[in-house]
């Protein structure tokens, strides 16, 4: 009536037996992974590999940028004190001989004087600004790849739970966010100074979840390594 014990069950005793001096939680951890339908190998992930630093502190976004003082309109727009809606409206003249302000057509010498209020080196601010947006979007978009990868990956471990890395992650996404929205702003009003959030410490932790999650994978392999 006895069956013989089978080479998995020897197997699982003599891992068992060899932690019995571990901790109870570490055998009960062992135990339950074992026990499984199925103990297999798995893949480590792979950490964060983006930094945001950069770009979120770039000196530009405490200037004040502003118009040249060359401009005949200088101190009728100083005097105004909208300096971003004017920057704005400006803009418009590339394509229209037609004021954005008045909606009449505009003199070739005021369209002159305009244009010197936002000199080369207000253009390059403004284009500097662009530029940052862009690449934060890209930088953005490959954050967003290699999260949902990870999750994806990680809902294939039966031992791991993702419900850590699913906070870190909405949290980073909403720094995210709300920095995409300031720098919107920025390219609208440069003249105001603005302030981006750093997600650093968030990707940090991340990276730090990744490594703990690693570590159990690992432990994992060796115990299947043992029994298969």
């Amino acid at each position: 009536m006895f069956t013989t014990i089978s080479n998995h069950t020897l197997k699982v005793r003599s891992i068992i037996v060899s932690s019995r001096h571990s901790p109870i939680n570490i055998r009960v951890k062992n135990y339950n992974q074992i026990y499984q339908k199925e103990i297999k190998e798995y893949s480590l992930l792979e950490q964060i590999n983006v930094d945001l630093t950069e770009l979120e502190t770039n000196d530009i976004f405490s200037q004040s940028i502003v118009k040249s003082t060359e401009s005949n309109f200088s101190k009728f727009i100083e005097k105004l004190g909208n300096i971003n809606w004017v920057s704005q409206g400006v803009r418009y003249l590339d394509d229209s001989e037609i004021c954005p302000f008045c909606q009449q057509k505009i003199s070739s010498s005021n369209l002159q004087e305009l244009r010197k209020l936002f000199d080369e080196t207000y253009t390059q601010a403004l284009d500097l600004l662009v530029s940052i947006k862009a690449s934060y979007k890209l930088q953005e978009t490959e954050i967003n790849k290699s999260i949902a990868k990870l999750l994806d990956n990680i809902t294939n471990i039966p031992f791991i739970s993702t419900d850590k890395l699913t906070l870190l992650k909405d949290k980073l996404v909403n720094i995210i966010v709300k920095n995409q929205e300031v720098l919107s702003q920025k390219i609208l009003n440069p003249a105001t100074p603005c302030q981006l959030e750093k997600s650093l410490s968030i990707i940090n932790e991340i990276n730090e979840e990744i490594m703990a999650i690693n570590k159990a994978i690992i432990d994992n392999n060796e115990l299947a390594k043992n029994i298969n």
